[in-house]
């Protein structure tokens, strides 16, 4: 009786530890996630234009099943996205360019053994802002500066004041024409005497 309880506790004993190897293979028979790019919780200068999750072994497609799902978040608003999966790689492309923000890659895939597996991974994009560049200093426009070049000097008044034109005479000649007069003045003068004595 003993010898029978012993070996039914020894096959007891025999197949919980066949169960639990079983169900360790089978759990690590999954595929894992063994590197991404961006790397998981990094931090790029430049936003990348793809998105990739490598895994442990080939994933598996399905046919006539989406047996890859891939959604990409900022701040919790979901991204427009294509994902594609070839050999042990899913590629994520983003239909537009990835503003600054922390963000959230999460993808189900199908792994070798057929069961489906889940992944995701946190980057943040942090791109340095455009300095605004300095506005030109205005300068004059061709047009302009031909149309000032063109422009005609002023012309000068042909009939200038009376006084201005004699402003400009030589006092020399004022001289001149005062000792001519007073000697026209002199000789009308002694004429007018004479005629009078006779």
């Amino acid at each position: 009786m003993k010898i029978r309880t012993m070996t039914q506790r020894m096959i007891a004993g025999a197949s919980i530890a066949l169960l639990a190897s079983f169900s360790a293979v089978a759990a690590n028979a999954h595929d894992v996630l063994t590197g991404s790019n961006p790397e998981n919780g990094a931090t790029v200068k430049t936003a990348p234009k793809e998105l990739t999750m490598t895994f442990s072994a080939e994933l598996q497609k399905l046919p006539g099943a989406d047996s890859t799902v891939a959604a990409l978040s900022v701040d919790g608003q979901k991204l427009d996205t294509t994902a594609t999966t070839k050999g042990n790689t899913v590629t994520v492309v983003p239909e537009d360019k990835l503003a600054n923000g922390d963000y959230t890659l999460a993808v189900r895939v199908i792994s070798s053994d057929g069961h489906p597996v889940e992944e995701s991974i946190a980057f943040t994009v942090d791109a340095p802002k455009a300095s605004a560049s300095a506005s030109p200093s205005a300068s004059p426009s061709p047009t302009a500066s031909a149309s000032a070049s063109d422009a005609p000097a002023a012309e000068t008044p042909a009939n200038q004041p009376v006084q201005e034109m004699g402003s400009g005479v030589s006092p020399m000649l004022w001289i001149i024409i005062g000792v001519v007069v007073a000697g026209g003045l002199v000789a009308v003068l002694v004429n007018f005497a004479r005629n009078n004595k006779k």
